[in-house]
């Protein structure tokens, strides 16, 4: 059995965050927007970067690489990418594309394959977010001094 016990300061600072949830709050929103810009940076990093092995082909007299099924959306007009965004409150964020197309790549069609981008970012981002509330918490416990 593990025991736990909490020195008197710090339940000293539990207390005081118990009497204004409102920091609390902030801080979950504060935490919030962070994970959004860092969700948004390797969204549009995976967008914009890496090889592609799909078929190649000739658009507007240019060599293009087509992405193969599974893997991210290749660029070809930067369109996509240029529509990576989020938004949040101090309860929720979401996050992805704005683009017409971007549900047709995410979920595949008849004709076309999936090529997943906003799901493969946001499959390994649990432990960030608790990292980043974590760490919200602690300064705003730390303002309570």
């Amino acid at each position: 059995m593990l025991r736990i016990k909490i020195t008197k300061p710090a339940q000293r600072r539990v207390d005081a965050l118990a009497r204004r949830p409102q920091l609390i709050e902030e801080a979950n929103g504060k935490a919030l927007r962070e994970f959004g810009e860092y969700q948004q940076r390797r969204l549009y990093r995976l967008l914009t970067t890496g090889k592609r092995t799909g078929r190649t082909y000739l658009f507007r007299g240019r060599r293009h690489v087509a992405s193969a099924p599974g893997e991210p959306p290749a660029r070809r007009t930067g369109r996509l990418s240029r529509t990576v965004g989020y938004t949040s409150n101090n309860h929720r964020m979401e996050f992805g594309d704005r683009a017409d197309y971007g549900k047709f790549l995410e979920e595949g069609t008849r004709r076309m394959r999936v090529r997943p981008h906003v799901r493969a970012i946001g499959l390994f981002a649990e432990e960030k977010l608790r990292q980043l509330l974590a760490q919200q918490t602690r300064k705003a416990m730390r303002a309570l001094k």
